[in-house]
């Protein structure tokens, strides 16, 4: 099994309980850098994965292989973990990784936990009700 775990805007006092648990509960947890993996390691003992900013689409898919790779054969064997900063399942590194997954590995359950969006925690900062 692969959870996707949102990490929130990048607070660690609004990472949610449900994806706390998550981290904890994970065999193995990757994160695609130092950001995420600072505020994963209160909970568990990440593995940073490199996610370059390139514009090569062929290398980029190289890279997303090679990484749905080990994080598959994390999944097969237990509970494993990606967590990012934001939500997963907006406009995140995670949405290629689970794309190539679900491609080439079919057989690899998938969940995700959404988090606190960053839309309203800059509402919140900067005192800007959203109507």
């Amino acid at each position: 099994m692969l959870i996707g775990i949102s990490l929130g805007p990048g607070d660690p006092e609004l990472l949610t309980f449900k994806a706390a648990a998550a981290l904890k509960s994970c065999t193995k947890v990757f994160v695609p850098g130092e950001m995420a993996a600072e505020l994963a390691r209160v909970h568990c003992q990440p593995e940073i994965l490199q996610f370059p900013m390139i514009e090569d689409k062929e290398e980029l898919e190289k890279i997303w292989r090679k990484n749905a790779d080990t994080v598959e054969a994390a999944a097969a064997e237990g509970c494993a973990g990606f967590a990012c900063i934001g939500d997963v399942n907006t406009f995140s590194t995670f949405s290629h990784l689970e794309r190539v997954i679900r491609h080439n590995y079919p057989q690899i359950e998938i969940q995700t936990i959404p988090g606190v969006g960053i839309v309203p925690c800059l509402a919140a900062r900067f005192a800007a009700p959203l109507e």
